[in-house]
């Protein structure tokens, strides 16, 4: 699928702020199941702000075409190996190489990823081999 790769902007900030808050808390059943609902929105924008402020980056993925159409979204650590702290599809283009093209641009290299986020996607994910380093941004920055 075509697509381009490009930093967001100020415009971009409350889409992938909420994209990541209701995909994390509607899909992926240990944070439904583990952070009670009337805390999560309060736990959420702590966990972001942890990560967004501590020099991660966030790249998105849009069409050539318009550039405000957003297909997906990686917010990572830039070092090497990058931390991956969340990696957002939509699901209407899932399949099609967005995911992959976003974690190399990103920096992974050989299939190894290290991730701060463990979500549903990445358990039966095969492909890579998945290093999962639970609250990262508390202790190892």
């Amino acid at each position: 699928m075509e697509h381009s790769i490009r930093y967001p902007t100020k415009h971009d900030h409350n889409y992938i702020i909420s994209s990541w808050r209701r995909s994390l808390k509607q899909k992926h059943s240990h944070y439904r199941k583990f952070i009670p609902h009337a805390i999560y929105n309060n736990w959420f924008s702590e966990y972001s702000n942890g990560i967004l402020l501590q020099g991660s980056k966030v790249l998105l993925a849009v069409n050539p075409a318009d550039l405000e159409q957003i297909f997906g979204f990686i917010i990572y650590r830039p070092q090497s190996p990058p931390i991956i702290h969340y990696l957002y599809v939509k699901s209407l283009y899932h399949g099609l190489g967005l995911g992959t093209t976003l974690l190399k641009r990103a920096g992974v290299k050989d299939n190894k990823i290290l991730c701060s986020t463990l979500t549903d996607e990445v358990k039966v994910n095969r492909k890579y081999n998945i290093v999962y380093l639970p609250n990262y941004q508390e202790y190892y920055v």
